[in-house]
């Protein structure tokens, strides 16, 4: 979704917080191109990271714009907040560096957005959330190159069955992806090593999907725990 058109749908919103940020966002003029690589080369110069991260408003709103559309517990300037301190932490961190890609940037305020989502908003009990695990803060390296007209044919080169899946949405809106690893008719008795689905008894793909797939209840009660 364009720029344009995520702000015309948040000044619909009926929160003053939100219209208060939305004038001062408004108020941002875009730094040239080369500017900006210039000042992320300079970021040892005072004043220079305040700067930036004023100009990386617009890109953390879309990022936080598209995870807040799911959320019950976090709200769309929740997630701005957050992707501002990534942006922060992210700046000051490589200022020892003196230089910094803006994709890097990007990438990991991605991250922290992400990170807080999974932190607030894990449908799964069993899934426990442990900020000192340090696996959660490495970047996924395709981010950092993602190309929107090489990124899918790279992902099926690596993996053929990689593909534009179908999604379903459960009773609490959360998106569930159509496949035999959340489908009701896996055979969980079996399910040790292999997935067997229950009906044709035969070994299948977690990703592979077919006609007799149904959503499983632990996905249909996704998002009941917030």
């Amino acid at each position: 979704m364009k720029y344009k058109q995520i702000i015309q749908e948040l000044r619909e919103s009926q929160d003053l917080s939100v219209q208060l940020f939305l004038n001062d966002a408004e108020k941002i003029i875009k730094l040239p191109s080369k500017v900006k690589q210039g000042m992320l080369s300079q970021l040892q110069k005072p004043g220079v990271i305040d700067t930036l991260v004023k100009n990386y408003i617009p890109m953390i709103i879309r990022i936080a714009y598209q995870n807040s559309l799911l959320m019950n517990s976090l709200s769309f300037l929740d997630l701005v907040e957050e992707g501002v301190l990534g942006a922060y932490k992210c700046l000051d961190k490589y200022k020892r560096v003196g230089t910094v890609s803006d994709r890097t940037v990007r990438a990991i305020v991605v991250e922290t957005i992400k990170r807080l989502v999974c932190k607030k908003e894990c449908p799964f009990s069993v899934c426990q959330f442990n900020e000192n695990d340090p696996r959660l803060y490495q970047l996924n390296r395709k981010w950092g190159s993602y190309n929107k007209k090489t990124a899918l044919p790279e992902m099926k080169k690596e993996n053929p069955q990689v593909d534009r899946f179908e999604w379903a949405r459960n009773g609490q809106g959360i998106r569930v992806k159509k496949c035999c690893a959340s489908c009701a008719h896996k055979d969980l008795t079996r399910a040790v090593t292999k997935r067997y689905c229950s009906i044709s008894g035969n070994c299948v793909d977690p990703l592979n999907v077919c006609e007799s797939w149904e959503m499983s209840e632990q996905m249909k009660i996704a998002g009941l725990l917030h």
